[in-house]
């Protein structure tokens, strides 16, 4: 037994003799090379991490996106795209909302649909004298409110989104009086709202049918003056033949006074009170009112409410 040990502890000496060891300096590099792959290896692995965490981020905002939609649609109630978040941008048009409030998604402007009471004449502004106004309230419009010229309809009419009419009797000034108005006269105003364009249209219409409809020296329609105020207007005449009491009969005119002011048209029209006889004077005496009262309405400021006589013909001064 002791020497079957000798002899393994001889041949051990004898292999350790004949390797040869490296010196501290070649461990020391061995050492430091293997450290500095390590750290290589680590600095990779947390790039290749990063990488990684920052492409999800994109995949989950690319599927979560949802576009925007064309004018005019919506994404249907209880749809995915309902509730899915979205990651754009908002539009311009939910930033800065229009000055009136009232345009749609395609800059075109909302249809108005109804007339406030502060378009319309009020009855104080009938009183034009001294009397107060006989009477003042909603009606339908009639001749010659509704113009009909040629007896045919205005195509511009499928353009008209709202309308309003008032019929009053106002009381005339002194001055109106010695003119040969009377102490009384009835008037009718007609405020029609149109689509972008109709009113324009409806004017060209109107001077269409007064040139091609005119009519004979006793019965029809003339275009006898202007100067309404507004972007455009015209003053139209209506001639007609009535008979009263018995006697034969006799020409009576009615006036009518159309303004238009951007997409609305005020047709204001002096049709007479015991007779149907009309003056030039009263819708002049008017006008400058009924269009400061359109005005006030669209931008929410205070009609100027004009009289007769000089501050009428000045055109609605300011007080």
């Amino acid at each position: 037994m002791p020497d079957r040990l000798t002899h393994r502890l001889q041949n051990l000496t004898t292999d350790t003799s004949e390797v040869i060891m490296p010196d501290p300096t070649t461990i020391r590099r061995s050492g430091d090379r293997r450290t500095r792959n390590r750290t290589l290896l680590t600095v990779c692995a947390i790039i290749l991490v990063i990488a990684a965490g920052a492409g999800a981020t994109a995949l989950t905002r690319r599927t979560s996106y949802t576009p925007p939609l064309p004018p005019g649609e919506s994404v249907p109630a209880g749809s995915s795209e309902a509730t899915a978040p979205s990651s754009a941008p908002p539009s311009s048009a939910s930033q800065s909302p229009s000055s009136t409030g009232t345009a749609s998604s395609t800059g075109t402007a909302a249809p108005v649909t109804q007339i406030p009471d502060s378009a319309m004449l009020q009855r104080s502004d009938l009183k034009l004298g001294d009397h107060e106004p006989l009477e003042y309230g909603p009606r339908e419009p009639a001749a010659p409110t509704t113009l009909a010229v040629c007896g045919e309809p205005y195509p511009s009419d499928a353009l008209r989104t709202a309308s309003r009419s008032i019929r009053g009797t106002a009381s005339l000034s002194r001055e109106m009086e010695l003119r040969g108005t009377g102490r009384y006269g009835s008037v009718e105003e007609l405020v029609g709202v149109y689509r972008d364009g109709g009113a324009a249209q409806f004017l060209a219409e109107l001077r269409d049918q007064l040139r091609r409809c005119p009519g004979t020296p006793d019965e029809g329609w003339a275009q006898v003056g202007g100067g309404l105020g507004g972007d455009d207007s015209l003053l139209v005449r209506r001639t007609f033949q009535q008979a009263r009491g018995g006697n034969p009969p006799t020409t009576m005119n009615q006036y009518v006074g159309v303004v238009r002011i951007g997409r609305v048209v005020v047709v204001l029209a002096s049709v007479g009170w015991e007779a149907p006889m009309g003056f030039e004077q009263i819708v002049r005496a008017l006008a400058p009112t009924a269009v400061s009262a359109r005005r006030a309405a669209r931008t929410g400021a205070r009609p100027r409410r004009c009289r007769s006589g000089a501050a009428a013909r000045s055109g609605c001064p300011d007080r």
